[in-house]
């Protein structure tokens, strides 16, 4: 997992237990993904997918989400919309602006990815126990609601 400490340290903070989960999450994710035939989504279009996934969201709110910048985003959306993920469509509340939108293959995708991620909960849950495993998962969701 990359956490190994030196003799003067106290181990490592949460930010890097949280990053070195989050790589595993993102890992899985990619070779299930590959395994269930998206083999064109990279692990830089997940910031696309994350939850909760785009349905009618303006790029600039989907690049403030992901913490990347508009003309990334917008790259990483028209290479998903090449190839049949997305779809962007006017917004009727401004001729300027456009909504990004899942298709169908967009939606498989998604699904394939919250499937992958159930099944590495489950390993994670029959590693700690269920108890533990639901211990963790309450205590991330009272910092998430901490943060906004």
């Amino acid at each position: 997992m990359g956490l190994q400490s030196t003799q003067n340290d106290e181990g490592p903070l949460i930010g890097a237990l949280l990053r070195a989960c989050w790589q595993a999450v993102r890992a899985r994710i990619q070779r299930d993904l590959i395994a269930d035939g998206f083999d064109d989504i990279g692990t830089a279009h997940l910031a696309v997918f994350q939850y909760p996934s785009p349905h009618g969201v303006r790029m600039t709110a989907l690049a403030d989400r992901a913490g990347m910048s508009r003309q990334a985003m917008s790259y990483l959306i028209g290479e998903l919309e090449a190839n049949g993920y997305l779809e962007r469509r006017p917004d009727p509340s401004d001729a300027r602006a456009s909504l990004v939108h899942l298709t169908r293959r967009g939606e498989a995708a998604v699904g394939a990815t919250r499937a992958s991620v159930r099944r590495l909960e489950r390993e994670w849950e029959e590693e700690l126990g269920r108890s533990r495993f639901g211990q963790l998962r309450e205590t991330l969701l009272a910092i998430a609601r901490c943060l906004g």
